[in-house]
């Protein structure tokens, strides 16, 4: 679905943000891209729907080459971006008319336009709040809705660029069930995020540091990389760390990624002693 082919890019009189980036990303994958402030994943992410274009190298999204102007309106058919600031997404005064926004600018007829809306909201359960003011919802709830204008552009592909960082918990919970729930269903998910707990909720994560790929696998084989993680400034997750320090003590515990799954481990180690 995507590939990004020696891909480098740089700001005016900065280091390169992106250096000699390669990586491609399979239709349906559920992807975390992780690393620390300013090793350019946000850069990555703006790549993926042509909102910036490499330096070097090339980005294809479905086989279209994002350098060229006329396959942007395709590619942002395609891939769908949700920020980190849903304040900055809203732009009407009615929920169905923001998710409707962009349907709408694509020349969709109403009818059409009036389904997926339906759809949309329905899937980040949103339908009961269709004729609510945006400013009136909470941080939760306003991602959600920037997420059902995503989802009524029909994407094959949803970025979500650090979308759950302003959030309280409750709301990154929701975000982070509504993400299973359009996995579940083909739609290809990449999550730019620094909680490493989320991105073990993913098939796979992509390590950046300093602009390069350091790492990129599945949770598991990635946060047995302590040394490449702390390096690249990010911690293990929580209970990743946990059943290293109950290691550390004298257990011998494998790699749990959910408290379910350390409590099991702990328990059919205590059976053994």
């Amino acid at each position: 679905m995507i590939t990004l082919d020696h891909v480098s890019y740089q700001y005016d009189r900065q280091d390169a943000a992106l250096n000699d980036v390669s990586l491609s990303i399979a239709d349906g994958e559920l992807v975390a891209i992780v690393g620390h402030n300013g090793s350019g994943k946000s850069t990555l992410a703006k790549h993926l729907n042509a909102l910036l274009l490499p330096y070097a190298g090339k980005v294809l999204v479905d086989g279209l080459d994002t350098s060229d102007p006329e396959n942007t309106l395709a590619i942002r058919q395609k891939v769908g971006m949700v920020f980190q600031n849903p304040d900055n997404q809203l732009v009407t005064t009615i929920v169905e008319e923001d998710v409707a926004f962009g349907p709408e600018n694509l020349g969709i007829p109403s009818g059409e336009i009036r389904r997926r809306v339906d759809e949309a909201l329905a899937a980040v359960g949103m339908e009961a709040f269709a004729k609510k003011a945006p400013h009136m919802l909470s941080g939760g709830q306003k991602q959600r809705v920037a997420i059902a204008g995503m989802l009524a552009m029909n994407p094959q592909v949803l970025v979500l660029d650090e979308a759950t960082a302003m959030l309280d918990p409750q709301g990154r919970r929701d975000v982070l069930e509504i993400v299973g729930r359009l996995h579940k269903k083909g739609i290809t998910v990449i999550m730019i995020t620094q909680h490493m707990s989320e991105a073990a909720l993913c098939d796979r994560i992509i390590v950046l540091s300093g602009g390069h790929m350091v790492l990129d696998g599945p949770p598991r084989s990635v946060f047995a990389q302590e040394d490449i993680l702390r390096k690249a400034g990010l911690d293990l997750p929580p209970v990743v760390r946990m059943g290293a320090l109950l290691n550390a003590g004298g257990m011998s515990l494998p790699l749990c990624l959910d408290v379910e799954e350390l409590a099991e481990a702990i328990w059919q180690y205590s059976c053994k002693m």
